[in-house]
């Protein structure tokens, strides 16, 4: 399955300062650490001081949810291994159930979301909400059944935006 998105970032003034799309592609299964994970190899247009051109992350699942377990840049010969599962998706997956890690604080707010990107209109989204503890920034993450992350707003404590949406996908 391959996903084109496309990111803007937007200043605290509401100027879009750039536009950034990039391909996400998700690989074959493999073991990473003893755990099957699911690479996603993502490429982006440009490539700037906090953006890599391409690397791949490593999604994994357990009991408590769905997690980033690894991360492997282009000069990377291996995933290096995160020292704590970077969680994203908590179970159980139900509304307005909260958690908290060391962080973010966590908050499911639908389960049942409709929610429109270019690339359609999506229902039955799982809405997420994380409010990060050491400053003000938000994200909120819509994801659709058998499609994955369709919408991604990341609000700064300075009032400015990321703004991520599906523009198209291959199945």
């Amino acid at each position: 399955m391959i996903h084109q998105y496309e990111t803007i970032s937007i200043d605290n003034n509401g100027n879009i300062k750039k536009r950034i799309t990039s391909l996400s592609t998700i690989m074959a299964k493999r073991k990473v650490n003893n755990i099957i994970a699911i690479p996603v190899k993502k490429v982006n247009n440009i490539e700037t001081s906090l953006l890599l051109k391409s690397f791949i992350y490593y999604l994994a699942k357990d009991d408590k949810g769905v997690f980033m377990i690894a991360i492997q840049n282009e000069t990377d010969t291996e995933p290096k291994i995160y020292s704590k599962k970077q969680y994203f998706l908590l179970y159980p997956l139900k509304s307005g159930i909260k958690y908290n890690d060391d962080d973010q604080e966590i908050i499911i707010e639908s389960i049942d979301d409709i929610i429109t990107v270019q690339a359609g209109t999506f229902v039955k989204c799982i809405k997420i909400s994380a409010h990060a503890k050491n400053n003000k920034s938000t994200w909120t993450r819509w994801f659709a059944p058998n499609i994955g992350l369709v919408k991604l707003i990341v609000t700064n404590d300075d009032g400015s935006r990321l703004i991520t949406q599906l523009l198209s996908f291959t199945k």
